[in-house]
């Protein structure tokens, strides 16, 4: 993300600030904590106050409430909460709180002038904050956030937060729009590289088509090519990390189908070509050492995608009419490699799945040929991507299946 972490952290601590301004006078403080608030308020620099800084403050137990100790039989020394358990607390079925104080605990504590945020967004402002550090530990102990499962999660609680901010945070926060952009679009299309690889190439060829018969039988194109777009929207439901996507969430934060509305109608600009340069500096640092770590099948895969992208730009250009389906790492070939175990390239040649693919390919399209044939190179397609990429394959599914 950059340096967006800092419009982050100055947007949680703008939405600390203006909930601790409307509900302090109703609350009381141990010094300590006063102290810790009142440096916080005062010295927002990045040395002292990072983005985890920030985002903890929303789950420390800063504040007290004298309501909250007399329904609750509470200790001398009060009952301590966090903006982000509020309403956990007040729920809480041990303490059975009537109805009547119920509202006057709403009123007191809840923020209602300078901006309206309820005990559900406090709730909600509270799991988004823990998800942030916790992704945030990930990325500085991980060298960055490698893993598409752990984007979307982030990508969820981004998407949730920037939704509840109120207007005003928006207009005074600098660089606002670059970060909800950020988010919305670029951050999404990165993911998108890594669970769907081919969908651009799918979507160019679509709209090639309808430029070429759009003047001839233009029902029958637009019903197939709207049968294939629907596909293609299928495939992307079909996705097995975005199932998780809010695993750790409330359960009213952004939804699948939100996500996926943004898929469907994204950005104008947004489905230009995907970077593969990222893709193939990631297979660079991290598909060719996996020694150590225990990953799991989707991880493996993950990383197989990762290496797809840059087969299709290196062998890509060398060949006319290349497509996906050319690819050595299409989607069936990796499954048959997954399900079969096919470590060395012999047992791949060898495999029925891949025999298949090969002869589809005969059948259904022209085969791709090399644009610049120099005399000594005869091979075909595949035998070129299996000379270039297997030596990076083979280690790859050597350490993941001796660690089964």
């Amino acid at each position: 993300m950059g340096d967006k972490h800092r419009i982050l952290k100055s947007i949680l601590r703008q939405l600390f600030i203006g909930i601790y301004i409307e509900i302090e006078k109703n609350c009381y403080f141990d010094q300590e904590n006063r102290d810790l608030i009142n440096d916080f308020i005062n010295w927002p620099d990045d040395s002292k106050w990072d983005l985890n800084a920030t985002a903890g403050m929303f789950n420390s137990w800063l504040f007290k409430n004298k309501t909250l100790d007399r329904v609750t039989s509470s200790e001398a020394k009060g009952l301590p909460f966090s903006i982000g358990e509020i309403e956990s607390k007040i729920q809480n079925p041990k303490y059975n709180i009537k109805l009547v104080e119920h509202r006057r605990l709403k009123k007191q504590l809840e923020v209602s002038k300078s901006f309206r945020f309820g005990f559900k967004k406090m709730s909600e402002i509270g799991a988004i904050s823990r998800e942030i550090i916790r992704m945030r530990n990930l990325a500085a102990h991980n060298n960055g956030l490698n893993n598409s499962s752990q984007a979307l999660i982030l990508l969820s609680n981004s998407l949730r937060l920037l939704e509840m901010i109120p207007d005003q945070i928006r207009e005074s926060t600098l660089r606002f729009d670059d970060l909800e952009d950020f988010i919305r679009y670029d951050f999404l299309n990165s993911i998108l590289s890594l669970q769907r690889p081919d969908i651009d190439d799918e979507i160019e060829e679509l709209n090639q088509k309808l430029k070429e018969d759009n003047s001839k039988n233009i029902d029958a194109t637009q019903k197939n090519i709207n049968e294939k777009l629907e596909y293609i929207n299928i495939q992307l439901k079909e996705l097995k990390d975005l199932k998780n996507i809010s695993n750790n969430l409330v359960s009213n934060q952004i939804s699948i189908n939100e996500i996926l509305d943004l898929v469907k109608s994204p950005n104008p600009n947004s489905l230009e070509s995907i970077s593969e340069n990222v893709a193939e500096v990631k297979v660079s640092q991290n598909i060719s050492k996996v020694e150590g770590e225990d990953l799991s099948r989707s991880e493996i895969n993950s990383k197989l995608m990762e290496l797809r992208l840059v087969i299709k730009k290196n062998i890509g250009p060398q060949y006319t009419i290349f497509r996906k389906e050319h690819n050595l790492l299409d989607e069936p070939i990796v499954k048959a490699i997954l399900n079969e175990k096919l470590i060395y390239a012999k047992d791949l040649k060898s495999n029925k799945t891949f025999k298949m693919v090969l002869e589809l390919n005969k059948k259904n399209h022209n085969e791709p040929l090399v644009k610049n044939i120099n005399g000594s190179s005869k091979k075909t397609y595949m035998d070129r991507q299996i000379d270039e990429f297997w030596p990076k394959i083979q280690p790859i599914l050597e350490d993941y299946f001796n660690q089964k």
